[in-house]
């Protein structure tokens, strides 16, 4: 546990010989104090994914929580996706990754995978997660600190729309991923029939909010949430949307 900062150790294959529910967390949960006072524990952890013996019962590992941890990379990602791909929950939140591997692909029992606070953009292209459940990404930041007070100001790095989002349709939970360059990643959301909670951004007027609307109609039997962000288009020459233009749904979902 890095929590107490103790050594990890490789799990002993006659020990774990008859464990097959592993679940291994590794987030740091320290006082500036404690980070100063102590050793950057994160090397250490980056140097132990890296090294991972594929023959180790640590592939049966279900759980990896990486928040915070400092110096992954996609290369790092490639390494552990061959090595540990059981996975049911993964979070890569608030680490330095900015590129997923193709390799990804191989989690196909991943069911949570949180990305927020990364400058991860896309998806790896023809990438499918069948079972996944919640994808939580975007990362936001202010680009006047002087507007932390208000919130205002804030500038948004943000997850694609997977292009195989379509096709996973156990998602329940998708947010916030930018849907501002092909019409059809907000057909895609209205094929995602178990969807609760939808944060979607969009780029200005031609950004699609009433074809948006189009497919939140497929969605009454199950949305509950839903955020939407338009971006205000940089070019002056641009149409911006006027008050009137952001309209109300014609029929909401009803349990909205």
């Amino acid at each position: 546990s890095i929590r107490n900062r103790m050594q990890l150790q490789q799990l002993s294959n006659q020990q774990q010989a008859t464990h097959f529910n592993v679940c291994r967390r590794i987030p740091r949960r320290t006082t500036p104090t404690q980070e100063k006072n102590s050793k950057d524990p994160w090397p250490d952890i980056v140097m132990f994914l890296n090294s991972l013996p594929a023959s180790s019962q640590l592939g049966l590992i279900k759980v990896l929580d990486l928040e915070g941890c400092h110096g992954l990379d996609k290369q790092k990602l490639k390494n552990m996706c061959n090595k540990i791909f059981q996975l049911k929950y993964l979070s890569l939140r608030n680490t330095d990754v900015k590129e997923l591997p193709k390799e990804i692909g191989k989690l196909q029992h991943l069911e949570t995978f949180d990305m927020r606070g990364t400058k991860i953009k896309s998806f790896p292209v023809n990438v499918v997660l069948q079972k996944l459940v919640h994808l939580l990404a975007g990362h936001k930041h202010l680009i006047d600190q002087a507007a932390s007070a208000t919130g205002s100001n804030e500038s948004f790095c943000n997850l694609q729309m997977p292009h195989g989002i379509r096709s996973m349709t156990n998602i329940q939970v998708l947010s916030h991923v930018e849907a501002s360059h092909r019409l059809s990643d907000l057909t895609d959301v209205g094929h995602l029939l178990r969807l609760r909670k939808l944060g979607v951004i969009l780029q200005g007027k031609k950004g699609g909010l009433s074809y948006l609307f189009q497919q939140i109609e497929k969605l009454h039997g199950c949305l509950r949430s839903l955020s939407i962000q338009i971006n205000e288009p940089v070019s002056q020459t641009e149409d911006t949307l006027s008050s009137e233009e952001v309209i109300t749904l014609a029929s909401p979902p009803h349990l909205l």
